[in-house]
């Protein structure tokens, strides 16, 4: 996971420690079928750990109009094709693009 934080960088992102192991534990996409389902789900989401606030949600929607504007997702397999989705639109709303792109070298 990649916030403003270092990646994976659970000691420091309260975001990270709470939905990292959500987003391990779901179920991956499948970037030829177009299902991003649970992974479009967290993104979406405006829930956040008990110790923390509405600015560590993955979905921000804070006071004085702080919010999440866009959200990317992108899958990378060991080998074969990559993929990604972006919107520009707050997670939750329609994804407007994806990308799949064959034959990447993943080193």
């Amino acid at each position: 996971m990649i916030t403003a934080h270092d990646r994976n960088d659970a000691a420091h992102s309260r975001r990270i420690r709470h939905f990292l192991p959500l987003f391990e534990s779901a179920s991956p996409p499948d970037p030829e079928d177009g299902n991003w389902r649970a992974w479009e789900t967290l993104m979406a989401s405006r829930q956040f750990a008990e110790d923390g606030s509405v600015y560590d949600a993955m979905t921000i929607v804070g006071k004085e109009g702080f919010e999440t504007l866009s959200s990317a997702l992108i899958a990378l397999p060991a080998a074969g094709s990559s993929a990604s989705r972006s919107g520009d639109s707050p997670p939750g709303a329609p994804m407007l693009r994806h990308e799949l792109v064959a034959k990447s070298i993943i080193y």
